[in-house]
């Protein structure tokens, strides 16, 4: 356990009531402090010893968990909004590609064979050029 006080640039103790305690929760030796550190450190609520520390560490085990939960949901959503603009950009170029196609006077056939499309989703996009 570390003790400190805030001093100026003197070296003269500010003495304004305020002190730094700094723990080592790793100090293997025995000392009062011990259990306090190991609860601090444990990972599983259940092993905690002292039942304040406990709640606290259940609650925040809790809410880890539903943050976690909150941020995958998140990331699914941008995901699949990602994936439908990539998907909406696909669509958008091949009607660009079927209107120039058509514009160069390719054969309908063609453009089918060469885009996967349907002869009625090109007719759709011909009744838009008249």
């Amino acid at each position: 356990m570390y003790h400190y006080t805030m001093k100026d640039e003197d070296g003269n103790e500010l003495n304004d009531g305020q002190h730094l305690l700094i723990l080592n929760a790793d100090y293997e030796r025995d000392w009062r402090l011990k259990d306090h550190m190991n609860d601090i450190k444990a990972f599983d609520p259940e092993t905690v010893k002292y039942e304040v520390q406990k709640e606290k560490a259940e609650y925040l085990k809790e809410e880890e968990e539903e943050n976690m939960q909150l941020s995958m949901n998140l990331q699914n959503l941008m995901m699949k909004a990602e994936n439908k603009g990539i998907e909406k950009g696909r669509e958008e170029e091949k009607t660009n590609m079927i209107f120039h196609m058509l514009k160069e006077k390719f054969d309908v056939k063609t453009i089918m064979r060469a885009l996967n499309v349907s002869e009625e989703t090109i007719n759709k996009i011909k009744a838009t050029m008249q």
